[in-house]
């Protein structure tokens, strides 16, 4: 029988002594290695806490006798036993990810959001009849159910892949017989995705020509090694650790929570794995593959109409039959694309991404980047690098 927690945590926040909190987080994957640093960020910047970095699948009582040195704790909820220590023993908890349906998470991605970005990319690239494929946990049931309730404002439908828990060329090729070709399936998180691409990779479907797959999470890692490279909707997970930080600390100062914080998250990471065009006009698609190779060469429509044997005119009416835009917006959002990219992920100076990326200036790539996304180029690249309000 596991002892409850003494009351040295509260003697220690009354006497103002340095609270102790425990971060209940596997540091294996990118989402808790990044929570951990905005929890270390808010930590530096507004208090000053000792935190333990915890294993949350430790056994009950070395998990329990690791809790009871602390006055608060952030993380995750593995098992109802561990979540019925922490409310009997009244420890302030906040909670990301719950594997109990007791626990409330209480900071978390604003999954509504995660969902939209998810979608519109999938419509940029022409998909109307997508797929969903996700293992069978809370966040996976609650994105399917987001994407099927959303998916008409997109002019678009999503089904659920009905594969089970492994993903096998033998029952991947059947259902994917059900889909048009090509096919776009959002899959519930990073791991999951890459299952489904090492089952196309065996049984010989081509991605992204026949078969384009974002992920949910972009934990780099598992997305970089993929093959081909995955995209993958990006979440602010060193925001969700500083928010969480900061309504503990509130909770500390004798304001517990009173709901769930909800971060938006970046955007989408586009990979390889989704750099294709879902139409039947194989003119447009043609088209389409032009503009992704030579668009850093300032091609012009003209071109591409010459190089694909239309005129100028035809290859606008098939594209906006096709893509619902014309072909010069398709250069401006591979442009966009790829700046947006550099600027999220180098700290390369703007005057050289606005001419890697074929702007005429840096005020054109600037005017560009606030029209479509309603911000500066300098204010993109603070927002993505995750630096938080004082």
């Amino acid at each position: 029988m596991v002892k409850k927690l003494p009351d040295a945590h509260a003697v220690r926040l009354q006497t103002k002594a340095v609270p102790r909190v425990a971060i209940l987080l596997d540091t294996a994957h990118e989402f808790g290695r990044e929570v951990i640093r905005g929890i270390g960020n808010f930590s530096l910047l507004s208090e000053s806490w000792f935190l333990d970095v915890i294993d949350p699948a430790l056994p009950q009582r070395r998990l329990a006798a690791s809790l009871s040195r602390c006055d608060g704790a952030i993380g995750r909820v593995e098992t109802t036993a561990m979540f019925r220590f922490i409310s009997r023993n009244k420890l302030p908890f906040v909670c990301l990810i719950s594997a109990v349906a007791e626990a409330e998470e209480l900071v978390g991605t604003n999954q509504a959001i995660l969902c939209r970005l998810a979608l519109g990319h999938m419509r940029e690239r022409g998909f109307r009849e997508l797929a969903f494929y996700g293992r069978h946990l809370r966040h996976g049931r609650v994105r399917f159910k987001i994407l099927e309730r959303i998916a008409p404002e997109f002019d678009c439908q999503i089904t659920s892949l009905r594969i089970g828990a492994v993903m096998t060329p033998e029952v991947l090729v059947p259902q994917l017989a059900k889909l048009p070709i090509p096919a776009g399936v959002i899959c519930s998180d990073d791991c999951t995705a890459r299952s489904l691409l090492d089952a196309a990779h065996a049984a010989g479907v081509q991605v992204p020509e026949s078969l384009a797959v974002l992920g949910f999470d972009n934990d780099s890692l598992f997305c970089e090694l993929a093959y081909p490279k995955l995209s993958s909707v990006a979440l602010d997970c060193f925001q969700i650790g500083f928010e969480a930080a900061r309504m503990l600390s509130r909770w500390f100062e004798g304001q517990p929570p009173s709901g769930r914080i909800e971060v938006a998250p970046r955007g989408v990471r586009p990979r390889a794995s989704t750099d294709t065009s879902a139409c039947s006009d194989a003119v447009v698609r043609e088209a389409v593959g032009i503009i992704r190779q030579s668009w850093k060469d300032g091609i012009s429509v003209s071109e591409i109409a010459r190089r694909v044997c239309v005129s100028r005119r035809s290859l606008q009416q098939r594209f906006a039959a096709s893509l619902g835009r014309s072909p010069r917006l398709e250069i401006e959002r591979t442009r966009l694309a790829h700046a947006l990219d550099l600027l999220r992920h180098t700290d390369i100076k703007l005057i050289i991404i606005a001419r890697q990326c074929g702007f005429c200036s840096t005020e054109h790539m600037h005017r560009v980047i606030r029209r479509k996304l309603g911000a500066s180029a300098t204010e993109i690249r603070a927002r993505w690098r995750g630096t938080p309000p004082l």
